[in-house]
C-alpha cells in the first residue's frame, strides 16, 4: 500500500470494523453456518485503545462523536491494562494451525516468506476465527471461574442498563472513508480508472458547472460506490459505478493487485512493444501521406487530368474508356394504349347469287 494513503486506509479499516461490530450478524451467520448466536449488545459507552497512531487522529475523534463514546488508550508497554484483549490474542494464536502460527523473530530480519510457507487463505482464516469466537471460545468453561463467557455475557446484559443501539451506520461510511479532491466532469468521477456515475450528480453538475471539484470519500472495503459532497449545499450523494459487476464488494487493495497482474501479463506477451512499433508505422504512413498530399496539391490539375478523376469516381475509381452507345442506353419508359373494343362484323360473299 503506498505511504500515502496507509494512514487513511487504517484509519477506514477502523470505521468497517465499528460497523461491522454494530451490524446485526443473521447473514453472517447463515453464510459461514454457526450454530451459537452471535450477541451483538449494541454500543459501548467506553473504547478502550492501545497508542497505534489511527487511534489518536482527529479521524479517530471524529467516530467517538459521531456515536457518542469516551475513548480510553492504554499506557505504553503495560498490557496489563486491558488483560482481556490480550489473551483473546493469545488464544486466537494458539488455535492456528501449526504451520500458521506465530514466531519470534531471531534479529531484525524476518525470513518468513509468505509464498513459500503460507498454506491457508485469507478467506479461510476468517471463517475459522469466526467459528472460534461464536462457537467454540462462548461456551468454553473458564477453570478459574467455573463459568462461560455466554453465560456470563448474559447476566451483564440483564443486570446493566439496556444497550444502546444505532440506527443509521452510513454516517460512518462519510467518516471512515478516503477523502479525494476530484473532479465531476461530463463522463461523472473518475477514480482508481473507475466510472462513477448518476441522476443525482447529473442535477448537480446542472446547478453548479459542467466541471467542478468536489469532496469524495471512498470505501477501500467496496469500490462500488463513493460519496460525494454536494459544494453549496454541503450534503452528501451516494454515486454508485458503472461497472457494478466488476466494483461491487471490491477492495482497493484487490483493485490495485488486478491492474497490477493484467500490466505483467500485458508485459510478458511484449504487448508494448507492439504497440510502440504500430504507432511508428502510422507515424510513417501520416508523413508519406503528408509529402504526397503536398505533391498533390501542387500539380493537381496534371495529376487530375492524367488520372482521369472527377467528382463522380472518388477513391480512384475511373471512368470507363469507351462511353456507351444510344442504343445500348435502356430506357424504363412504359408505352401504355388503352384497350378498345372489338368492332362486330357481318359476313357477306362476293360471288353472285345461285338463286
Amino acid at each position: 500500500m503506498p505511504s500515502d494513503l496507509s494512514g487513511e486506509v487504517g484509519q477506514a479499516h477502523i470505521a468497517h470494523t465499528i460497523r461491522l461490530a454494530l451490524s446485526p450478524k443473521d447473514a453472517l451467520m447463515q453464510s459461514y453456518g454457526l450454530t451459537q448466536t452471535w450477541h451483538s449488545p449494541g454500543l459501548w459507552e467506553t473504547l478502550v485503545l492501545d497508542n497505534g497512531l489511527e487511534f489518536h487522529s482527529q479521524h479517530m475523534r471524529t467516530i467517538s462523536m459521531e456515536l457518542c463514546f469516551d475513548t480510553e488508550y492504554c499506557p505504553v508497554r503495560k498490557p496489563w491494562f486491558k488483560p482481556v484483549v490480550e489473551r483473546h490474542m493469545l488464544e486466537m494464536a494458539r488455535i492456528l494451525p501449526i504451520p500458521g502460527r506465530v514466531k519470534k523473530l531471531l534479529g531484525i530480519r524476518d525470513d518468513v516468506d509468505p509464498k513459500l510457507q503460507a498454506c491457508v487463505t485469507f478467506a479461510d482464516l476468517c471463517a475459522c476465527l469466526i467459528k472460534w469466537a461464536v462457537d467454540t471460545h462462548p461456551v468454553s468453561v473458564n477453570k478459574r471461574r467455573l463459568a462461560r463467557p455466554l453465560d456470563l455475557l448474559l447476566e451483564g446484559l440483564q443486570n446493566m442498563p439496556p444497550p444502546m443501539y444505532v440506527d443509521n451506520l452510513q454516517s460512518l461510511d462519510i467518516v471512515g472513508g478516503i477523502a479525494k479532491r476530484l473532479t465531476v466532469r461530463h463522463t461523472g468521477i473518475e477514480m482508481q480508472y473507475l466510472t462513477y456515475r448518476s441522476r443525482e450528480l447529473a442535477d448537480m453538475a446542472k446547478q453548479i458547472a459542467p466541471s467542478f471539484p468536489v469532496n469524495v470519500k471512498i470505501n477501500p472495503d467496496d469500490l462500488g460506490s463513493v460519496w460525494v459532497e454536494h459544494p453549496k449545499e454541503r450534503t452528501w450523494i451516494n454515486v454508485p459505478a458503472t461497472a457494478q459487476t466488476y466494483a461491487k464488494g471490491l477492495t482497493l487493495f484487490q483493485h490495485k493487485l488486478i491492474r497490477q497482474q493484467a500490466k505483467e501479463r500485458l508485459k510478458q506477451i511484449n504487448a508494448p512493444e507492439t504497440l510502440m512499433r504500430a504507432q511508428a508505422e502510422l507515424q510513417d504512413m501520416w508523413d508519406v501521406a503528408v509529402r504526397s498530399g503536398k505533391k498533390i496539391r501542387r500539380n493537381a490539375k496534371e495529376l487530375a487530368l492524367l488520372e482521369g478523376m472527377r467528382s463522380s469516381s472518388p477513391l480512384g475509381r475511373h471512368m470507363p474508356d469507351e462511353l456507351p452507345l444510344v442504343e445500348q442506353i435502356v430506357t424504363t419508359l412504359e408505352l401504355s394504349v388503352p384497350a378498345a373494343s372489338i368492332p362486330d362484323f357481318d359476313a357477306f360473299s362476293l360471288s353472285p347469287s345461285l338463286e
